[in-house]
């Protein structure tokens, strides 16, 4: 059960942060929501084994802990990132790829939604004992 919650959890982690985020390479960015929609969907047949096997409920709250955990990582490097793009393109003399700055930013941000959406699926759909995420300033 273990190899099989941590390749949910690499795939939502993967679903959760368009790769488009974290470099422009041209093409189009991948719609956030289809992310989710996909994140959700492999949970939710995580959620259906959980339920079929009412014993391993604590094994799915601890599974369900360590994505809410790599979810907020995430975030963190998403903010982190958004943090040094304001601080290198607010100086006196940005560097040309400033330009990209508001795109990139967008990106983050729809990123960060779709990450906040599946934290509050996970929260209504798994008892979990993680902490909700704090609000990002930003």
């Amino acid at each position: 059960m273990f190899k099989k919650a941590f390749i949910v959890v690499a795939a939502v982690a993967a679903m959760a942060l368009p790769a488009a985020a974290l470099g422009d390479d041209g093409t189009p960015a991948p719609v956030p929501g289809a992310n989710v929609a996909a994140a959700q969907a492999a949970l939710q047949a995580l959620k259906a084994k959980c339920d079929a096997k009412p014993a391993a409920a604590a094994r799915c709250a601890k599974i369900a802990a360590r994505v809410l955990n790599r979810l907020d990582k995430i975030s963190a490097r998403i903010d982190k990132l958004e943090g040094k793009i304001n601080s290198k393109c607010s100086a006196a003399n940005p560097p040309a790829k400033c330009s990209q700055a508001p795109a990139a930013l967008q990106k983050l941000d729809a990123a960060k939604q779709a990450i906040a959406q599946l934290e509050s699926w996970i929260q209504a759909n798994f008892s979990t004992s993680a902490p909700a995420a704090a609000p990002a300033a930003g």
